[in-house]
Parts: structure tokens; C-alpha cells; sequence
């Protein structure tokens, strides 16, 4: 594996972990969209 491709699973992965933590705090998934 590319370690471009390794990074972008990373990156990816984080970015849906803060989603997640922000619906289970309450906030608007929506913030992260706009």
C-alpha cells in the first residue's frame, strides 16, 4: 500500500470519527458539511 493511500484512509478515518463524536455530543452533523 502507497503511503498517499495509507494517508487518505487516515484522514478519511479521522474526519468520520469527529462526525461521530460531534453527533453524540448533539451537535449538527450539518456544520461539518457546509
Amino acid at each position: 500500500m502507497s503511503n498517499f493511500k495509507l494517508h487518505h484512509l487516515i484522514t478519511t478515518g479521522a474526519r468520520e470519527a469527529e462526525m461521530v463524536e460531534a453527533l453524540l455530543n448533539g451537535n449538527n452533523i450539518f456544520d461539518f458539511l457546509v
